[in-house]
């Protein structure tokens, strides 16, 4: 359990990862539900509130990857969610995996987001693995995003139907 809304501190990666054409060598993770690789945002406030499909600068986190970017609050005591990562595999095809697993969403902490990020070392593939998304429409709309979004907010890619919007 951590405290709501926040990044992690900076994160080192086991290998220099390549996103839209930057090369990368350390992450920061989201309560949210992304990793990015802006390092500035460690340590701080994460944006829950957001209401515009990527590509989008509506969005502050970014470059990023959106597992399933909605509001979370893993700071309930009795929900055993957690948010782990970890490094798999031998060079040079690591994969480095971050697992968020059964967080509470925020305003209806009953129901919980299981989903995992993916990074491949060497071929710079991503996986987003949506393990059980949950939705609370009665907060921020429902809104989750999962796909990812270069620095600027130009280009970004999503899977059919997994733009913002209210999905399960």
């Amino acid at each position: 359990n951590t405290s709501d809304d926040l990044h992690s501190s900076i994160i080192a990666l086991p290998f220099t990862f390549d996103f839209y054409g930057s090369q990368y060598t350390s992450i920061v993770i989201s309560t949210n539900g992304y990793i990015t690789f802006n390092t500035g945002l460690a340590n701080t406030s994460s944006q829950w509130s957001f209401n515009a499909a990527i590509p989008t600068t509506v969005i502050t986190a970014r470059p990023a990857i959106y597992g399933a970017y909605h509001d979370m609050y893993n700071n309930v005591p009795s929900s055993n969610g957690s948010i782990t990562y970890g490094v798999y595999g031998t060079a040079p095809y690591r994969k480095f995996i971050v697992y968020f697993d059964q967080n509470p969403l925020f305003s209806c902490n009953t129901l919980k987001s299981s989903f995992q990020m993916v990074l491949h070392e060497t071929s710079n593939l991503i996986d987003v693995v949506l393990i059980d998304k949950q939705s609370c429409p009665t907060w921020n709309s429902g809104n989750t995003v999962t796909g990812i979004m270069n620095t600027t907010g130009t280009m970004g890619l999503t899977p059919p139907g997994r733009n913002t919007g209210n999905w399960t």
